[in-house]
Formats: C-alpha cells, structure tokens, sequence
C-alpha cells in the first residue's frame, strides 16, 4: 500500500470475507497479541491533569489507579491536531499500560490516517496488510478502530478486551467500534469485526 492511496480511500469499503469465512466469537475469551510502537519517555504531568473517571466508572472498571500524560511522537500524530490526541501512562494494581487515543474529523479521515499508519506500522515502520495476521511485537496490544477514532493500549499483561471496548462505548457511545486488532507476544495477531460491542467477528485475509 502507498501514500497515494489515501486519496482515493474516501471510496474504500472495508469489510471482512463472506459469512462463510467468518466465525462469531465471544469477545470475552479473545486472548490479545503484541506490538511495540515506541519507546515512551518520563510521564511529564502529574496524574491530577488527568480524569480517571472515564476508566473507573462502574460499568468499565479497569481499575486505573494513576495516570501521566507522556511525553512521546507517534506516526498518527500528523494526521490530527493536537487537542484530538492522548498520549497517556496508566497505572493499575499488576499492570502498566500505554494509552493512545486519536480523534478525526470523519470515517474518511480515519481511514486515511490507518492505512498510512499499517503502512509503517510499529518502531521498525513494518508493511501491515489490513486483517492479515501477523507478529506485531513483544507486549499484549489492543487497537480499536472506531468510526471516527482510534484507540491504541499495550500493556505489561493481558488485556481484557471486552473492558477496553466497554470503555469506548460508555465514554464515546456516538463513536462505535467498527474493527478491533489483538496482538500477543510471538503470536500473529487476530483481527476482528464488531457486529455489536459484544459480539465480534473473526475476520479472514
């Protein structure tokens, strides 16, 4: 895939093989796969400048206990401004986890950022093919591709799927999950369509 695609990606349709290549899973048992996009650096502002609510509210409860916005470049940065971007480190009882959010004017500009970011995706600026498998790193990931946002967390352990799910429907609820990416260490990752927020589709290559 090239840079010139993004132009015409306003008249892609996405969508994953025909039922009879797809199976409904229950989100619930989806085991995540890795992927390592950066190096972050020292969190630069204390917890206070950011709302933990949104993690901890009784119907997401992912039991954030701090939180630093953190001082890091990633390669969707370009493709939004800068108050529509989250570079935050979240801190749990067992877990730390690297938060990333990115917010677009519309479905076509989503678009256009992800295929230009799976066409560089990760620190060794790799060639994704989009619902192809692969091995994206060595942490547990979780990408969320939302209809007008993306969502980006890795962790030092597994991650729930259907908690970080539940996180942008609570929080976002205009702003529905249309694809979701789990990586593992040394595993391929899995690709998956949400027919519902509960009720995801593996997807085929």
């Amino acid at each position: 895939m090239k840079w010139f695609f993004a132009i015409c990606l306003g008249t892609v349709v996405i969508s994953c093989q025909n039922d009879s290549n797809a199976a409904s899973v229950d989100y619930e048992k989806i085991r995540p796969k890795s992927s390592k996009e950066k190096k972050t650096k020292q969190p630069t502002q204390d917890s206070t400048n950011v709302d933990l609510n949104g993690f901890n509210r009784d119907s997401v409860a992912l039991g954030m206990l701090s939180a630093h916005v953190i001082d890091t470049a990633h390669f969707l940065d370009r493709f939004t401004s800068k108050t529509e971007i989250q570079h935050i480190l979240l801190k749990s009882k067992n877990a730390e986890f690297v938060f990333e959010t990115w917010r677009f004017r519309d479905s076509i500009a989503r678009k256009n950022a992800v295929f230009n970011w799976l066409d560089r995706f990760g620190e060794h600026e790799i060639s994704v093919n989009w619902l192809k498998p692969i091995n994206l790193g060595r942490k547990p990931c979780l990408i969320l591709f939302n209809e007008r946002s993306v969502i980006s967390v890795t962790s030092t352990s597994k991650l729930s799927v259907p908690q970080w799910i539940n996180y942008q429907r609570v929080n976002f609820p205009k702003d529905s999950v249309r694809y979701v990416l789990t990586g593992m260490p040394n595993k391929k990752c899995q690709w998956y369509r949400a027919l519902t927020p509960k009720n995801l589709v593996l997807c085929r290559p």
